[in-house]
């Protein structure tokens, strides 16, 4: 997805002198949202908590009676025709389940035999069995366990390997589908293979520290939220350049290691504006209402996800599925007590994500204009670079024709960035530099 196109001597946010904060320009000029009220209205019969008022709350309250015993049913007996079949079906079921050797996915898909030389299609052991040691859980999930090993072929390194629950492992297949399609980048978590195992999906990642909740959880000053914010705004941009959209992104999906933000779980990634089926839907608590509506995956719909992540970690709010709590949150009245210590900036950039009206959200490129936001991205020297310039996407676009799926989507066909240009002419210059150095003095050495 292209850039939108905004004029260059117009700005992309505005202070506001009444509001004290940065807002979005392009709103203010027509695109409203029709259930957007004044921030500073509060709502008194909001039953709006935060997590730690949940659990006092919880805790407080005398325990439900147990469940009066009920009766068990008397198992029907099976006919004798029943009974064979049965069997039939069990033999089949552990003759599906006999070892016949792990198939890899390569790119596109397709399956080949798993080749290494710590496997052994003979082994009864499972293939994740014998190409890691010191395997431990470390998740579980609705779709799959998530274990952490050392891999025998990279010096002991340590990787996550996701493992599908069942053998109807679509949304485990989509998923490695999704990795290999989507050009690697700094804030997407890196993935290092995918296979087939007794009709189980596995899925070899790097090793992250934690879930941004559980990084979270006891608290965080605003300027790590701000961090936080602008990491996320990086992987979307780059997620949304690539023609992707996430789907499900919430702060189980957001993983840490050493202070970086990293976007995973793609199992429900899709091309933008694809429409969806029943079943494909995220989390509902992180899930733009248009979604719904309209049954169809946009940009602005991650926009929105981010926003109400982004929500959850700044305030320690339980966040409502449904009803009016979640009316109160996405028409801009979530009440001033949740923002207690937070400026007015944060505030007004979190609302602005979570607007209902999906044309008076801002972009991922939009956010990365806001002057914070800019601030912050300067200072880390982490500016985002073009895909049509990246080189981890041209090294994708090779792999890509090796296995006949080359092309080049419109959107990374827009022209080259001054900064960027100037940075590879600078070092074209020093390269040609030190050749001319090296020539003179191999011919110093020749006249000796």
């Amino acid at each position: 997805m292209s850039p939108p196109s905004t004029p260059t001597k117009q700005k992309i946010w505005i202070f506001c002198g009444i509001r004290g904060c940065n807002v979005l320009g392009r709103t203010d000029r027509g695109i409203q949202d029709s259930n957007q009220v004044d921030s500073n209205e509060e709502v008194e019969s909001s039953r709006l908590e935060t997590k730690a008022e949940v659990m006092e709350r919880l805790g407080r309250e005398s325990r439900a009676p147990p469940p009066a015993p009920t009766k068990k049913k008397a198992a029907s007996r099976l006919s004798l025709r029943e009974r064979e079949e049965q069997k039939r079906r069990s033999a089949e079921k552990k003759k599906e389940e006999e070892p016949q050797g792990a198939l890899v996915y390569e790119m596109g898909g397709q399956l080949s035999p798993l080749t290494d030389e710590h496997y052994d299609a003979q082994d009864p052991r499972s293939a994740m069995e014998q190409l890691f040691t010191d395997v431990e859980t470390i998740g579980k999930g609705n779709f799959g366990e998530v274990y952490k090993g050392k891999y025998k072929g990279d010096k002991g390194k340590w990787y996550a390997i996701k493992k599908s629950l069942t053998t109807d492992s679509g949304k485990a297949v989509k998923e490695v589908k999704g990795f290999q399609q989507i050009p690697p980048n700094k804030y997407i978590l890196e993935y290092v293979s995918g296979w087939l195992d007794r009709g189980l999906v596995y899925i070899q990642t790097e090793l992250c520290d934690m879930s941004l909740l559980a990084y979270c959880r006891n608290g965080l000053e605003e300027d790590e939220i701000w961090k936080i914010l602008v990491q996320i705004v990086l992987g979307l941009r780059h997620l949304h350049s690539s023609g992707f959209c996430h789907n499900d992104l919430k702060p189980d999906n957001i993983l840490v290691i050493k202070g970086v933000i990293k976007i995973a779980d793609f199992g429900l990634v899709s091309r933008v504006n694809e429409e969806w089926c029943a079943g494909d839907e995220g989390d509902s608590r992180y899930l733009a209402p248009e979604v719904f509506s309209q049954k169809v995956f946009t940009t602005a719909g991650d926009v929105f996800a981010a926003g109400m992540s982004l929500l959850e970690i700044t305030t320690g709010l339980h966040m409502p599925p449904q009803g009016d709590d979640r009316n109160i949150l996405i028409g801009g009245r979530t009440p001033s007590r949740f923002f207690n210590g937070r400026s007015l900036d944060l505030r007004e950039i979190i609302e602005s994500m979570i607007r209902k009206n999906p044309e008076a959200r801002p972009s991922a490129w939009e956010l990365l204009e806001h002057p914070i936001v800019k601030k912050k991205v300067e200072i880390s020297g982490d500016h985002p670079v073009t895909p049509a310039t990246s080189r981890e996407f041209n090294n994708y676009r090779q792999r890509c024709k090796k296995s006949r799926m080359a092309r080049t989507p419109p959107q990374f066909q827009y022209e080259t960035p001054r900064r960027v240009r100037k940075v590879r002419q600078e070092e074209e210059k020093e390269n040609v530099d030190s050749k001319v150095c090296r020539l003179e003095m191999n011919w110093d050495f020749l006249r000796l």
